[in-house]
């Protein structure tokens, strides 16, 4: 019988492009981790940036996100996927031109070169 003799640790020294890359940008992910995740009042500064950004956009736009959920509703639950089901008198007030919505097309021909 003849026993096969294979090394235990088959892993070489010899670095992978992967782990050179890793190396090359740690310094500057631990500047942007440090500098994003340092804590303020005990929680991480991001957390402040996201909810401040919120607020800002918010009232920018004038609580759109607030006034408009009901149609943000509707769109995810697909309300407005099919035109073609919808009435002749809301196709006019889509302003569709066929299966086209008016305000979404332009005519190429016209395009100055």
């Amino acid at each position: 019988m003849a026993i096969l003799c294979l090394p235990v640790n088959a892993q070489t020294t010899e670095k992978g492009l992967d782990d050179r890359i890793n190396e090359a940008f740690k310094p500057v992910s631990d500047f942007f981790s440090e500098l994003i995740f340092f804590q303020v009042g005990g929680n991480p500064f991001v957390i402040y940036l996201l909810v401040g950004s919120a607020l800002f956009f918010t009232i920018y736009f004038g609580f759109i996100n607030v006034r408009r959920f009901s149609l943000a509703i509707n769109v995810v639950r697909g309300e407005y996927d099919d035109i073609d089901r919808h009435t002749t008198s809301e196709k006019a007030a889509l302003n569709l031109a066929g299966s086209d919505i008016v305000d979404t097309t332009k005519d190429e021909s016209q395009m100055v070169k």
